[in-house]
């Protein structure tokens, strides 16, 4: 059960993901949850530094998909500009959509990125993904992930 809620690494944002670490272990695919991940909710089009994330990724081979519980018109508006296929409404926790936006690709090879235990993290480990959790940008001090993350290092 604890092992649902843990995530296979952590990092305070993503831009201080190990990138070619993560190539080394044959990563291929990121999923990254959008709000509170990438980018706060204020931040309606990528800043230059998630940009430059998204061209290194690139650079090193990833396929970078966003996979999003927002809406449509928030994904698509943030997303129009940028190399990477972006999904909304994906109902993480729940793999169905999760898994079948990222069909076509060995689960060996993807990464799911978040911000939340209980909808990026469950959604990975439902999948037998691996998983990497980040600090929120806008609520790094939730109190429902601290009670997790309590629970689970217990």
């Amino acid at each position: 059960m604890v092992r649902l809620f843990t995530a296979d690494a952590y990092f305070k944002s993503v831009f201080e993901i190990d990138l070619p670490a993560l190539k080394r272990l044959g990563k291929t695919v990121l999923a990254i949850d959008l709000d509170n991940t990438l980018a706060s909710y204020a931040i309606l089009e990528p800043t230059e530094q998630i940009l430059a994330f998204l061209k290194a990724a690139e650079e090193l081979g990833f396929t970078v998909i966003i996979c999003s519980n927002n809406n449509k018109s928030r994904v698509r508006h943030f997303s129009k500009d940028i190399n990477a296929v972006a999904h909304h409404h994906c109902l993480k926790p729940l793999p169905f959509k999760v898994a079948y936006v990222l069909r076509g690709y060995k689960r060996c090879e993807i990464v799911v990125i978040g911000d939340q235990i209980r909808t990026d993290i469950l959604a990975a480990k439902l999948l037998g993904v691996y998983s990497i959790l980040v600090d929120s940008i806008e609520d790094p001090n939730h109190w429902i992930e601290n009670l997790i993350k309590r629970f689970v290092n217990n």
